[in-house]
């Protein structure tokens, strides 16, 4: 049986291509998708497809938006 971590300790990964890491550090945080598109450029790494579908599929629940936001 797995032990859960509490919500204050949970882990969360993120990918990225090696070219976005300066950028990442000299603003001090990673930008949902959403965000990347309108403010920097930057390296995709992953499927073009799935990330487009993701920035137009919209949330209908809480404050809304997209999921790659």
């Amino acid at each position: 049986m797995s032990q859960q971590r509490p919500p204050e300790r949970a882990l969360i990964y993120h990918f990225t291509h090696v070219d976005n890491l300066p950028s990442i550090l000299a603003g001090g945080q990673v930008l949902c998708d959403g965000q990347m598109q309108k403010q920097r450029a930057f390296t995709e790494v992953g499927d073009l497809m799935i990330k487009d579908r993701r920035r137009r599929r919209t949330i209908p629940a809480g404050p809304g938006g997209t999921v790659a936001d």
